[in-house]
């Protein structure tokens, strides 16, 4: 709306007010109700409320009294040698667990340099097949053992090249695929 001689418009609540003043146009801010005031804090409470009843009902399953240990057959190799990592689940609880892997392949491996890129990896096939995996209490299950030549592949354009890593201390991350959250780091040195 258009300012006229003696009036101001008011924007957010589209009133009109004499002005004080000839000449000189005024903003006038309506007044907030209390009301308004508590809608807005309580519509936030819900919001908080509904966030944590939610982390509550579906919490990210970390269990307890399971770990996963990754075991090279030394801590340091020299160049060239083969690298072969167990990944081991460990049942460190009181009873059996049954856990179900969406993947015929139960571990996901990725090996690390000391800048944090990834060098190699392991990671399952995106197979339809669903299968389980049965530890009982205090039970340890090598889940399979993994063998790395110390390489890292690269593409010159068309073909895979691979090229040897240079000497220095390699990260090795593995996670479990099953229903549950269990990972597992280990330090190894090349020379």
């Amino acid at each position: 709306m258009p300012v006229r001689d003696a009036l101001t418009v008011d924007l957010d609540e589209a009133k009109t007010e004499p002005v004080k003043k000839k000449g000189t146009i005024k903003y006038v801010k309506p007044r907030q109700s209390p009301g308004k005031q508590v809608g807005t804090a309580a519509f936030l409470a819900i919001i908080v409320c509904f966030f944590i009843i939610a982390m509550v009902l579906n919490p990210r399953k970390v269990e307890e009294g399971m770990a996963l240990e990754l075991h090279p057959e030394k801590p340091s190799y020299e160049k060239n040698q083969t690298i072969n990592i167990s990944v081991v689940l460990v049942n460190k609880g009181t009873s059996t667990r049954v856990f179900t892997l969406p993947t015929p392949q139960d571990y996901k491996l990725t090996i690390h340099s000391d800048s944090g890129q990834i060098v190699s990896e392991y990671a399952p096939t995106m197979s339809a097949v669903q299968s389980t995996i049965t530890v009982k209490a205090g039970e340890r299950v090598t889940l399979d053992s993994f063998s790395w030549n110390q390489t890292v592949r690269t593409f010159n354009g068309t073909d895979e090249v691979y090229t040897q890593v240079p000497s220095g201390t390699y990260t090795v991350k593995a996670s479990f695929i099953g229903d549950l959250t269990v990972t597992a780091e280990k330090k190894i040195s090349i020379f």
